[in-house]
């Protein structure tokens, strides 16, 4: 009897045990999945854009030379060293035994491509104008020199190229611009598996990246334009990291066992956007005083931002080079903002505005109390909210309405990378007359070529001032990014927003 009870131990022991074991490999089968809320939809995944929803896709799936740490200090990438040659060009030392994720060798013709294709105008590539003035010799099949056609330096080419990602030639040529927007192929931690809509989109680990294989199998972007589904998402265990949390859901994020809340101070500005190229806002700077000095930048900081932004003069964020202390918010003033409209000769005609929808933090709370304070003083405000792929659209094609909210990262940690995408009278983002702001694009000019550090900030800080006084915008300010991870999740939050999931990144 006693045998048959030891025997039937025995069997239970091994039966649980291979349960155990069982459940153990099953487990370790999983794939580590890292799922992340983003409030914007992208409009395409080609590189080299100025689309914050697609940058935060993209990063993990496309390389530049140089890439900026989460502090915003200039590592290499896909360039191993860089070196100023003769005083006037860059050369790049490229990384050995890359290859793309379809298998493609990486080598110096797909940083020339990757020149040519970018700043080509058919191709209407969102980075043109940051290489215009470039072209490159080609040293050998891992160096390469980067020389600007006018002869002279650009003092921060390195870093400010951290938004020019290299393309495949082959696949690129073989694929076409079209195709490739939809599947990028790159030399990322992370190859594209799928888009779906505004859904989702899933990437994959990237066994042969040089690196090394990354810790997390697949990342998944969801978006999701309400910051309250969000939140849900998150506290109910779908969702491992969320951009943009609200100040009511910070505390109770934080007295969730299982989440956190991570904060970063910021090198990305909003301003409320004038488009000074067509009616109302063209050539009548005084309406554009009027709509300055209607709003208050502080109380929305304070109310409806829970004191997490701070108002700003400069458009040059606090913590990139060039930032002008001297350069004041616009005051809050609605008398004085009365006496400017009746200037102006404004007579009660409709101000079309447009807000994004949930694709930046509290967008539609910002600009609703925006036009609640341009209504307190007699302007008609029609404010649409549309999706924030629609929002995007319109931006680019510049088919916009005259006044919306605007999000910009100085991502390289420079003012003069900002200053030119939006103000310089060469870029495509800028909503100025042909001419521009006088003496502007000079100044920018200035900021891009000269070697003397002083000089050059110099240069940035009188833009800013220019910048402001010509009132191309009406308010500006400063949000450190907010977000919501659950405590398992190893990932840092970076200076420059931009959401990149590396190989070292885990769940664990």
């Amino acid at each position: 009897m006693l045998a048959k009870k030891t025997k039937k131990l025995i069997v239970l022991s091994i039966y649980i045990s291979f349960i155990v074991l069982f459940s153990s490999l099953n487990g370790l089968s999983q794939p580590k999945t890292l799922i992340i809320a983003h409030g914007g939809e992208p409009e395409t995944l080609f590189p080299s854009t100025a689309s914050q929803a697609t940058i935060d896709r993209i990063y993990s799936i496309m390389e530049p030379l140089v890439y900026l740490d989460p502090e915003g200090k200039p590592i290499p990438v896909l360039a191993t060293r860089w070196e100023i040659m003769d005083g006037k060009k860059w050369r790049f030392h490229l990384r050995k035994g890359v290859v793309f994720h379809n298998g493609e060798k990486f080598n110096a013709e797909d940083v020339a491509f990757s020149i040519d294709y970018t700043k080509d105008p058919k191709n209407k590539v969102d980075r043109m104008g940051m290489l215009k003035a470039y072209t490159y010799e080609i040293i050998d099949e891992y160096t390469i020199d980067i020389i600007n056609e006018a002869g002279t330096l650009d003092p921060i080419l390195p870093e400010s190229w951290y938004c020019i990602h290299i393309l495949p030639k082959d696949t690129l040529i073989e694929m076409g611009h079209s195709k490739f927007s939809r599947g990028p192929i790159g030399t990322g931690p992370f190859q594209f598996v799928e888009w779906k809509g505004a859904e989702h989109i899933i990437l994959k680990a990237f066994d042969k990246y040089w690196g090394g294989k990354p810790k997390i199998d697949r990342v998944i972007f969801k978006t999701i334009p309400e910051t309250a589904t969000r939140v849900i998402g998150l506290k109910r265990g779908d969702l491992d990291i969320i951009i943009g949390v609200p100040p009511t859901e910070i505390k109770s994020i934080q007295e969730d066992q299982n989440l956190e809340i991570r904060q970063k101070s910021s090198l990305c500005a909003f301003h409320l956007q004038f488009r000074c190229d067509i009616p109302p806002f063209k050539d009548n700077i005084n309406l554009r005083k009027a709509v300055a000095h209607a709003i208050d930048s502080g109380a929305i900081s304070k109310q409806i931002l829970g004191g997490f932004a701070k108002p700003e003069g400069s458009v040059t964020p606090v913590l990139a080079f060039g930032y002008n202390k001297n350069v004041e918010p616009y005051k809050y003033d609605p008398k004085l903002a009365k006496e400017y409209l009746i200037q102006s000769g404004y007579k009660g005609e409709e101000i079309k505005m447009v807000s994004s929808g949930g694709r930046y933090f509290m967008d539609n709370d910002v600009n609703a109390a925006i036009a609640g304070y341009l209504k307190a003083i007699g302007i008609n405000v029609n404010l649409t909210i549309l999706d924030s792929a629609t929002y995007i659209s319109k931006y680019f094609a510049h088919t916009i309405e005259p006044m919306f909210l605007m999000y910009w990262c100085d991502n390289s940690g420079d003012g003069v990378e900002n200053l030119f995408d939006i103000c310089h009278k060469d870029s495509r983002h800028h909503f100025l007359d042909k001419g521009g702001i006088p003496e502007l694009s000079k100044l920018i000019d200035i900021a891009r070529t000269s070697s003397d550090r002083n000089i050059r900030r110099e240069a940035i800080e009188k833009a800013n001032q220019l910048i402001h006084d010509y009132y191309y915008w009406g308010m500006v300010y400063v949000l450190g990014k907010t977000y919501g991870v659950r405590k398992n999740i190893k990932w840092n939050a970076r200076v420059d927003e931009i959401i990149y999931v590396s190989n070292q990144d885990d769940k664990l």
